[in-house]
């Protein structure tokens, strides 16, 4: 019996996935809107005026930056471990090493725990559950 060495197994089924992927999303039928049917209203008062889409409004104010913030005069926080991000792997890493007895502090750029993971798996799940 000939052996499969498991980066190349794993390799096959990605490739396969992705091609059968690929291969739904080009049959998908594309909706044919015309011009007629633009759900977007018509500007009011008769004048040339662009109407705002909420939705990209909402989005660019939530891509704005955010403003600079002076650093405090003295920092006097102490702790052992730094977990630089709340993605999958930053999670697990701070309620492991906090179950384990270290003192952790878990950094996060964004307002929402998850980091980038929350978009690729759209769910964040801690099965090994945590003690507080």
């Amino acid at each position: 019996m000939e052996s499969i060495e498991r980066r190349s197994f794993l390799t096959g089924v990605a490739a396969l996935g992705g091609g059968a992927l690929l291969t739904a999303a080009g049959c998908a039928k594309k909706p044919d809107i015309k011009p007629s049917d633009d759900p977007t209203p018509a500007p009011s008062g008769g004048g040339d005026a662009p109407v705002e889409d909420p939705k990209k409004a909402a989005f660019e104010a939530a891509q704005a930056p955010i403003p600079p913030v002076e650093p405090p005069a003295s920092w006097d926080e102490e702790t052992e471990v730094i977990v630089v991000g709340s993605g999958g792997g930053g999670c697990f890493c701070s309620i492991r090493l906090g179950q384990a007895g270290y003192k952790v502090m878990l950094l996060e750029r964004n307002a929402e725990l998850g980091g980038n993971t929350k978009y690729g798996a759209n769910v964040f799940a801690n099965w090994g559950g945590h003690k507080g």
